[in-house]
C-alpha cells in the first residue's frame, strides 16, 4: 500500500477534439467542459457484473471498478483565472490566434461507501489530492484521458504534476510527471520522474544530470496497455 499525494497546477486543453477553429482563431469548443469529458470517459469504463462472477477475474474487476468509481466521485476541474492568449505561425505561414480557458483539477476528499456490480460494498477513504494505492493506481486512468485532450501548462508550456508517496513502512517516494511534445515526432509523451539507469557505454549526451540516469518516457499507447492489463477483460470497452 502506498499513499500518494499529487500537486495539480493550472492548465489548458489543446487537442483538436476539444477545440474550435474559425477565421484563424483557436479556442475550446463552446460548451466543452473537461470535467464532464473525463466523467464521460470514466462512465464508459464501467465494469460489467459478469466479471465479478469468476474467481479468475473478480479481484481485477473489483480493483478496476473501485479505481474508476473513486475518480468519478472525486474529480473536480474548475476554471482558473484569465484565459491564456497567444499566437503561433501555422504550416502555411499564416498566424493563428490562441485563446484557451485555464483550468485546475483536484481530487476531492472522500470518506464514502460505494456499491459494486456484484452488490458488495466497499469504503473509499482519502484526503484531498491523495490516492491510497494497492496494486491498481487510479491515476493511470487520468493519464489515459489526458493524452486525448492535449494538456499543456497555463502558459502553453509542458504540463507538470508533482507527487510523493508514503509506503506502509513510512518510506518516502518522490515522483513527478511531465506531459511534453517529442521534438522529433511531435507526439505527446509522458515523462516520469522515476529514472532508469543508463548502461555505461551509452552516449553521454543522453545522460540526465550527469548521474548516469535518464527520465523514463511513456506514450499514449503505453499508458493504454497499462489500463488494459488492469481491466478484467484485458481490453477496454468500446466507446458508446
Amino acid at each position: 500500500m502506498i499513499s500518494w499525494e499529487y500537486a495539480f497546477f493550472p492548465m489548458i486543453f489543446t487537442a483538436e477534439r476539444a477545440c474550435h477553429y474559425v477565421d484563424g482563431n483557436v479556442t475550446n469548443r463552446e460548451g466543452w467542459n473537461p470535467e464532464d469529458d473525463f466523467k464521460d470517459y470514466l462512465e464508459n469504463l464501467a465494469v460489467e457484473a459478469k466479471w465479478f462472477e469468476s474467481d479468475d477475474t473478480s479481484w481485477k474487476a473489483e480493483r478496476f471498478e473501485l479505481a474508476r468509481l473513486e475518480l468519478l466521485k472525486r474529480i473536480e476541474i474548475l476554471p482558473e483565472g484569465e484565459a491564456y492568449e497567444s499566437e503561433q505561425e501555422d504550416e502555411s505561414g499564416d498566424y493563428q490566434y490562441l485563446s484557451f480557458p485555464r483550468w485546475k483539477m483536484c481530487l476531492k476528499e472522500i470518506a464514502e461507501e460505494v456499491s459494486l456490480p456484484d452488490n458488495s460494498k466497499q469504503h473509499i477513504y482519502a484526503g484531498r489530492n491523495c490516492l491510497n494505492v494497492n496494486k491498481v493506481n487510479p491515476v493511470n486512468l487520468l493519464f489515459d484521458w489526458l493524452f486525448s485532450v492535449g494538456p499543456q501548462g497555463a502558459y502553453g508550456n509542458d504540463f507538470y504534476i508533482g507527487a510523493y508517496g508514503i509506503t506502509e513502512y513510512d518510506e518516502t517516494w518522490p515522483d513527478n510527471y511531465l506531459f511534453m511534445n517529442d521534438p522529433t515526432s511531435g507526439k505527446l509523451l509522458l515523462q516520469n520522474g522515476v529514472f532508469k539507469a543508463v548502461p555505461p557505454q551509452q552516449d553521454n549526451d543522453t545522460i540526465f544530470g550527469g548521474e548516469g540516469l535518464v527520465p523514463y518516457h511513456q506514450t499514449a499507447q503505453g499508458i493504454r496497455q497499462i489500463i488494459c492489463k488492469m481491466h478484467p477483460a484485458g481490453e477496454l470497452p468500446q466507446s458508446k
